[in-house]
């Protein structure tokens, strides 16, 4: 990797955190906050997760080709398959889950992209 792209890298990697999208495995890992429109605890549930940092992760995952559906900020089942798709690519365990690892690969990605 050059220095560019290290510095690329670094400045992503402080962006995900400002961003809070390290946040993001805890409100899309089993047992976290419902996606899918459902009322009541549930659904009062969904505002926990950080819509700009779901977002981004769905535009990054696009971006490479991945198909997380439309960039709603909603971690519905097209954002979990693509995350799979993400993990399967890159020899990690394919949960559909945002992990720290996940992010960070992904950073990366899109960093060696521009």
């Amino acid at each position: 990797m050059t220095d560019k792209q290290h510095t690329i890298a670094n400045v992503l990697r402080a962006s995900l955190v400002a961003a809070g999208l390290l946040g993001l495995a805890a409100c899309t890992a089993p047992g976290g906050p419902a996606s899918d429109g459902r009322s009541g605890e549930a659904a009062a549930q969904v505002e926990r997760y950080d819509v700009t940092a779901v977002r981004t992760v769905q535009r990054r995952l696009n971006a490479l080709g991945y198909d997380a559906g439309p960039v709603d900020g909603i971690p519905g089942p097209s954002t979990r398959a693509a995350i799979s798709r993400f993990q399967r690519a890159n020899g990690l365990i394919a949960d559909g889950f945002a992990s720290k690892q996940v992010l960070e690969k992904l950073s990366l990605q899109v960093a060696g992209t521009e």
